[in-house]
């Protein structure tokens, strides 16, 4: 398993103990067995994976840079099936799935811009929370914190009027 000074991160932990993260600069599954395996990029060149988070089923998220220096969104079903999830043309990440295969992450809105929430259904299909929710003025959603196994997402907003944060739990359907 990772070690303190051997350059791995664990990033999550799934109920099989399948821990995953990354070593250096690639996303890194540690199993029980104390085998490892390595996840590739979904392009030739790519110089960096990373999983973020791991479901029951072994399908792992998280992201890539490619050649050209962009971060893109990835689902691995497994360590040599990367697939790049749709963004917004400036590229993203992935950080969570659940067991129905709804994906948490983020993704940029422009070029040097900051990131947005959203999640990808298990189509593959993207959702931008600030287009799907009913906020009040001047809110916005300002991080994706927890999806459990029931499709409930648990939001972090921001509320204009006070400058101060809450927690919301959202039901995806």
């Amino acid at each position: 398993m990772a070690g303190p000074g051997d350059g791995s991160y664990t990033a999550a932990l799934n109920d099989e103990g399948l821990v995953v993260g990354w070593r250096s600069d690639t996303g890194t599954a540690w199993r029980t067995d104390g085998t490892e395996a390595t996840y590739a990029g979904s392009v030739p060149g790519t110089t960096r994976t990373w999983l973020h988070g791991v479901n029951d089923n072994g399908v792992a998220v998280g992201g890539e840079i490619r050649p050209d220096g962009t971060a893109v969104a990835i689902r691995w079903d497994a360590p040599n099936t990367p697939q790049a999830l749709t963004d917004e043309v400036f590229g993203g990440e992935a950080l969570d799935i659940d067991e129905r295969g709804w994906i948490t992450g983020t993704v940029r809105a422009t070029a040097g811009g900051g990131s947005l929430p959203m999640v990808w259904d298990p189509h593959g299909g993207i959702h931008r929370l600030d287009r799907m929710l009913e906020l009040p003025e001047g809110s916005s959603v300002q991080s994706i914190d927890a999806i459990n196994n029931h499709n409930q997402l648990l939001l972090r907003i921001r509320d204009a009027a006070s400058n101060g944060t809450s927690a919301m739990v959202v039901q995806l359907v």
